[in-house]
């Protein structure tokens, strides 16, 4: 019994040192099991963004053009007003006076002319009854002197002093001719003081200034959207308050507000691409998921030295009022289309470790690419990169995927 221990020692041994045969691998399992998408090109339209504040197309502020103490103001902040519209009244009393006596000047100075009203061009002052009074004593002198001048027997002091009565005459009527000619001169004064009283009683009447030339105006809002009007920003007198016209003293302010302004600085970079006449799409946070069209109205022409950057002004038209000037804005700028741009599925790329790739797949191989990503959708993205244009690339696995395994389609 002691010598069968030994031997079934020896036959284990031997048993334990025979090699064993390799185990079946499944093919399967060797490859990465993947799907895959084709480069989809497209036409991709290019875009600056800007951002900036709102301000209105313009601003006015208005002063009084007269002195006085305010009557009535109709109007408020926030009102909307239109060109030649009646904004403030200043108190008229010492501007009717004023014209009153201006026009009883007038008239006093045209009766001595014997005239109703200022003749228009040059006037004929011999028509003045002052000098056809001085005229005829000419005539009258000349035919006297004429006579006595001619009869032998008028003696010698006759004639002389029919002579100098006929000098002083004609000395009468060139003084009738200058006089009339400084009433004349005293009456176009009067009427111009006239004038000037009429209309600073007009003045004190503050009203809206009249529009921009209607053409200008058409092409910004269309020639459907009705004239131009204005909105009251901010009133700054109120009723009973004395007002002057010097020193300056702002009562109202007035924007226009049909159109808007949004001046942005972009980088210097972007010069070449923009042009006047460009579309924009801004949005406000006051309506996230409303777009506002717009279009790119002047480019400034130099280059802040210090910031590296320039202003682009883009003009909004906001006829239904809904943008507020003052409100922050982020403008999109369309500048070209560029065709045939490479995108794929966003689940195509990878981005571990700060590095960007995707994965090409060719003859069951996949390549790791690397990419940037440029403008994306929700559906696609576009890829920069050597990229054929017929490549397949996978879309998931990567888990398992480096570069040159072996993949297969999944089922």
């Amino acid at each position: 019994m002691k010598r069968l221990v030994p031997l079934f020692g020896f036959c284990v041994a031997v048993l334990g040192c025979r090699p064993q045969a390799p185990p079946i691998q499944n093919t399967e399992t060797a490859t990465v099991p993947i799907t895959i998408a084709a480069v989809q090109p497209r036409a991709i339209q290019r875009t600056i963004t800007a951002n900036g504040t709102l301000s209105g197309y313009d601003e006015t502020m208005l002063t009084p053009k007269v002195d006085g103490r305010i009557r009535a103001i109709f109007v408020d902040a926030g009102d909307v007003v239109y060109p030649g519209q009646t904004l403030m009244l200043t108190d008229p009393t010492d501007y009717v006076l004023a014209v009153n006596d201006a026009r009883r000047a007038l008239e006093a100075e045209l009766a001595t002319l014997d005239l109703k009203t200022i003749p228009e061009g040059e006037f004929d002052v011999e028509n003045v009854p002052l000098v056809k009074r001085a005229d005829a004593s000419v005539l009258n002198a000349r035919r006297q002197y004429a006579r006595l001048n001619g009869i032998s027997g008028a003696s010698r002091s006759e004639v002389d002093a029919a002579e100098t009565e006929l000098k002083v005459a004609e000395a009468t009527k060139r003084d009738a001719v200058t006089n009339a000619k400084a009433k004349l001169a005293s009456a176009r004064w009067r009427k111009a003081m006239l004038d000037t009283a009429e209309q600073r009683l007009k003045d004190c009447e503050l009203k809206v200034p009249e529009p921009l030339e209607s053409t200008a105006w058409c092409a910004l809002v269309g020639t459907s959207a009705g004239p131009l009007r204005y909105t009251v920003a901010q009133r700054m007198a109120s009723v009973g308050d004395m007002v002057r016209s010097m020193p300056v003293q702002n009562v109202l302010k007035l924007v226009i507000t049909d159109v808007l302004k949004l001046r942005a600085t972009l980088p210097e970079k972007y010069i070449g691409e923009l042009r006047a006449g460009q579309k924009v799409e801004v949005k406000v946070e006051a309506y996230p998921d409303a777009t506002f069209p717009g279009i790119v109205a002047r480019i400034h022409p130099t280059v802040d030295t210090s910031s590296r950057t320039f202003m682009v002004e883009i003009q909004i038209p906001n006829r239904e009022g809904k943008l507020r000037i003052g409100s922050f804005a982020r403008a999109t700028i369309q500048t070209r289309t560029d065709t045939n741009v490479p995108t794929l599925p966003p689940s195509a790329v990878v981005r571990f470790a700060g590095i960007t790739k995707i994965f090409t797949i060719e003859n069951n191989i996949a390549t790791a690419v690397p990419v940037e990503m440029g403008m994306r959708s929700t559906d696609w993205v576009e890829v920069i990169g050597k990229i054929p244009p017929d490549a397949k690339v996978a879309t998931s696995g990567f888990s398992q995927l480096a570069d040159g395994s072996k993949v297969r389609l999944r089922k």
